[in-house]
């Protein structure tokens, strides 16, 4: 997980970043849908990178 600082270090490295700030359920598949549209509304067609901890 990035802290602020480095979130906003990247943006202003013109890197275009979406940072949720809740959790979202891995095992949610409803939960996730709603998460991905809402990444390609933003963000056509770029790559989705997720992390989670076990």
């Amino acid at each position: 997980m990035l802290n602020e600082q480095e979130i906003d270090s990247l943006r202003s490295s013109d890197i275009d970043l979406t940072n949720f700030n809740y959790a979202i359920d891995p095992s949610d598949d409803s939960a996730l849908d709603e998460a991905l549209a809402t990444i390609a509304e933003h963000h056509p067609n770029e790559r989705v990178w997720l992390e989670c901890l076990p």
